[in-house]
């Protein structure tokens, strides 16, 4: 396997800072592919070691993405862009069975509109593309030839005879071009996520089966989850696992989303609480403690709760909470320097919250991995 090729391209102005547009588009992409890939993909990273958006799959095939967009919906710098992507992405240490993939939001982001629009599909799958960006690769290898001549330094000629010999190897018929189309700035601020919260919509329905009067609120909430994991995951230096987001922690924030509803926590306390210990505890509450992955302690819950009422006939959830509550503090450990009862009211809401939607969160587990 070769190793990264630190060079620049010579024909991309790439010291430009990225715009907040591009940042965004950079996530939303990597939202885009995990939910193309999601019945494949083991863990997902945004601004990897060595591109923008890198897929793990079950296979133990990489796809490395790299994405760029347009903030007006022109097709502006279209070919340099694309220019761009290729030299970049031969760049990457691939091995023969991972796969490079260029992601826009150019409708052409080729020659031909609507061919690539939100979904991913390999050059060899479409002849007359296939042949417009073989001639691309073509310029590029003629801009390289003429700048490797014209090198005065032995070792910058060596560096991009290393880059043209790369691009001349590239598999043409599994390059893999894709395009989130229509998303462009407009008056409206979420009109540009459409197509995202099409697919995450999809997802829940048509994979998950989930149904709900509350579907868009999810479908919105869930967005605005993963941009914010993505976009702090996108600061982390590269040599930090955190960076890195496995399948089973991005279907937990799913499974925290939908189970962010109204509950009635009248019933867990023998003595009622008062509205302003409530309001100090729900600002202990943090995402952090709710979303970090536990679909195996779901399980081990779920079958608590069928083991209590077997042998408690009549009871139910509330009073299985009420009895058992403090059987779970391990796993809620980052409650142990708070105060007695708000770690008791904590624990006990969030067991509420899996318990009251563990219809849903069983139809995620089921359909996970199908």
């Amino acid at each position: 396997m070769c190793n990264r090729l630190n060079v620049d391209n010579p024909f991309y102005d790439g010291s430009a800072s990225a715009s907040a547009f591009g940042w965004l588009f950079q996530v939303d992409a990597a939202i885009f592919l995990f939910l193309q890939y999601i019945d494949e993909i083991k863990e997902i990273t945004v601004e990897g070691k060595y591109q923008d958006i890198e897929l793990l799959l079950k296979n133990d095939k990489r796809i490395f993405a790299q994405a760029k967009s347009v903030q007006n919906g022109s097709s502006a710098n279209r070919n340099a862009k694309l220019e761009d992507a290729v030299i970049s992405l031969v760049k990457t240490p691939y091995r023969s069975n991972d796969e490079l993939l260029y992601i826009s939001n150019y409708e052409a982001p080729i020659s031909r509109k609507d061919l690539f629009k939100n979904s991913v599909v390999k050059l060899k799958n479409v002849e007359d593309e296939k042949q417009e960006f073989a001639q691309q690769i073509d310029r590029i290898k003629s801009k390289l030839k003429d700048y490797i001549d014209k090198c005065t330094k032995v070792s910058d000629k060596n560096k991009y005879t290393v880059l043209l010999e790369r691009i001349e190897k590239i598999d043409i018929d599994n390059f893999m071009i894709s395009t989130i189309y229509p998303y462009i700035d407009t008056e409206q601020p979420f009109d540009r996520f459409r197509e995202i919260e099409n697919k995450i919509s999809q997802i829940l329905t048509v994979k998950f089966n989930i149904q709900s009067q509350h579907l868009q609120r999810f479908v919105r909430e869930l967005l605005l989850e993963w941009h914010q994991t993505f976009l702090v995951d996108a600061t982390i230096k590269p040599n930090k696992r955190a960076k890195t987001q496995s399948k089973e922690e991005i279907l937990w924030q799913m499974v925290a989303v939908l189970s962010n509803m109204d509950l009635n926590i009248d019933n867990l306390f023998d003595e009622e609480i008062g509205s302003d210990q409530i309001d100090e505890y729900e600002m202990y509450y943090t995402k952090q403690s709710f979303i970090h992955q536990r679909f195996d302690f779901f399980n081990r819950l779920i079958g608590d709760l069928k083991d209590f009422k077997k042998c408690y006939a009549g009871k139910n959830n509330y009073d299985f909470i009420k009895a058992k509550w403090s059987n779970y503090l391990n796993e809620f450990n980052e409650y142990d320097s708070y105060p007695d009862l708000a770690k008791e009211y904590l624990i006990k809401k969030s067991l509420l919250r899996l318990i009251n939607n563990k219809t849903n969160i069983s139809k995620i587990m089921e359909g996970r991995d199908l």
